[in-house]
């Protein structure tokens, strides 16, 4: 006989709804205890001591606990050396999952798998803020485009003392000389005193030419004399507003610059500078900024606003590489079976913004 002959139409239903609904979760549930390795520099893995027990907080665990609070996974943490022997070792099938701020390229991508990125972050650069000297001050003044502006008013002001000595020679030699030297002299000094609206009065125009030409020469003075002095204003005001000798990747240039051995940064500073310092962490790199034995850090924006926040110095700065944008995500192996599942979650909680608590209490930008 059927086992379901004694259920009621009404009761099949309730029964084959309640499988329907947990089948899903029982495709998809996790049976074994993952094994987590974790790589990474603060603040996405901070290895910390509580209880007399080594273990790792960050950015990056904690997003990966509520994930597994979620879910109801099991698992077991390990501590990684280095980002890519983590890699290699979720590629050799010795993890399963690998948690940190892993940057996505495509030569990694060849060996493992990667989630949905959960940080969309740029290269940053840490340095000096500049320290302005006198010299630094006056910078505008013996600039290029400064020298060509005075190049220009000079050979204006000399034009319109020819025009105006060819205007008065004949009818006012007085004070105009015939004689051109002494006679552009004296023009050129009129329109000196006529552009700086000074108006000394010690020599006139008598000419209907001459009075036309300086009538057209103070106007034309007005607008040169307000165009030239705010040029010089924005030039200062522009001088002092720049904070460091760095203000972008191009700057590096023949600048010393420190950063991590075997990571991204490594090879976005070799594409500006071939004077490379590389270190084991990032803390080593910011003491030799610090040193002043380099001139400045390449690594993720990120992690060197989590430096900054927690050692606060008002004589360095950080500047954001535009051009060079990483996402940043959790390794798994190539078809492995909870992907799916893994990314869902992770999905949920870039879209509803909860992620966002994590990057926060670090004092970092997402």
């Amino acid at each position: 006989m059927n086992c379901f002959s004694n259920f009621s139409n009404k009761q099949r239903r309730i029964f084959f709804v309640a499988i329907l609904f947990f089948f899903p979760y029982s495709l998809f549930s996790f049976n074994d205890t993952l094994k987590i390795v974790i790589a990474g520099s603060p603040p996405f893995v901070i290895d910390t001591v509580i209880n007399g027990q080594k273990t790792s907080t960050g950015i990056s665990v904690d997003i990966w606990k509520s994930i597994a609070k979620e879910l109801n996974i099991q698992y077991t943490l390990t501590r990684g050396k280095t980002v890519g022997a983590s890699i290699d070792s979720v590629f050799s099938g010795a993890f399963d999952v690998l948690i940190g701020p892993i940057t996505v390229n495509a030569s990694r991508a060849e060996k493992v798998n990667f989630l949905q990125p959960y940080s969309r972050g740029k290269m940053g650069i840490m340095t000096h803020i500049r320290e302005s000297s006198f010299l630094d001050f006056i910078a505008p003044l013996y600039s290029k485009t400064f020298a060509i502006g005075i190049g220009i008013l000079l050979g204006l002001l000399f034009l319109v003392g020819n025009m105006i000595w060819i205007a008065e020679r004949k009818v006012n030699s007085d004070c105009f000389p015939k004689n051109y030297f002494r006679g552009v002299l004296n023009g050129m000094w009129f329109s000196i005193v006529t552009f700086s609206t000074v108006g000394y009065g010690d020599l006139v125009v008598k000419s209907h030419f001459g009075r036309v030409l300086s009538g057209f020469w103070i106007v034309c003075s007005m607008i040169i004399a307000s165009s030239l002095t705010a040029t010089i204003a924005t030039a200062f005001t522009l001088n002092q507003l720049k904070n460091s000798a760095i203000e972008s990747a191009s700057d590096l240039l023949n600048k010393k610059v420190a950063t991590v051995e075997k990571t991204t940064s490594a090879e976005v500073a070799s594409k500006y500078t071939d004077k490379i310092l590389k270190e084991t962490s990032v803390a080593r790199c910011i003491d030799k900024l610090l040193n002043k034995e380099v001139d400045a850090v390449v690594f993720g924006a990120p992690q060197l606003q989590y430096q900054l926040f927690k050692h606060p110095n008002d004589q360095i700065v950080i500047i954001s590489i535009d051009d060079e944008v990483e996402n940043l995500s959790f390794v798994v192996p190539h078809k492995y079976e909870h992907t799916s599942l893994l990314n869902t979650t992770l999905l949920k909680k870039i879209e509803d913004g909860s992620i966002n608590k994590y990057f926060e209490q670090y004092g970092v930008a997402r």
